[in-house]
């Protein structure tokens, strides 16, 4: 292996992600794990605009929106931390 061979290996290790996950995958998982942790922060926000307007939410349902986004965020950002190795 000749120096300019070995100069540019190590750049495109240099420049790839270390992550399994990169570019527009990572990106599109990075949106939904960014709006389903603003679906339950702002949960309580939701459900009483719902019951001012008339469309009260039952607290079951609410419970299970809640356990699927965190499942689903304990879930995605398991996929994001996964390095290439």
């Amino acid at each position: 292996m000749d120096f300019t061979t070995k100069a540019v290996t190590t750049m495109n290790t240099l420049n790839q992600s270390p992550y399994r996950i990169s570019g527009t995958a990572r990106r599109e998982l990075k949106k939904e794990l960014s709006y389903l942790k603003r679906s339950i922060k702002y949960q309580p926000h939701y459900v009483d605009l719902c019951n001012v307007y008339g469309t009260p939410l039952d607290s079951e349902k609410e419970q299970d929106f809640i356990d699927r986004s965190e499942k689903r965020i304990i879930e995605i950002e398991r996929l994001l931390m996964e390095l290439r190795i």
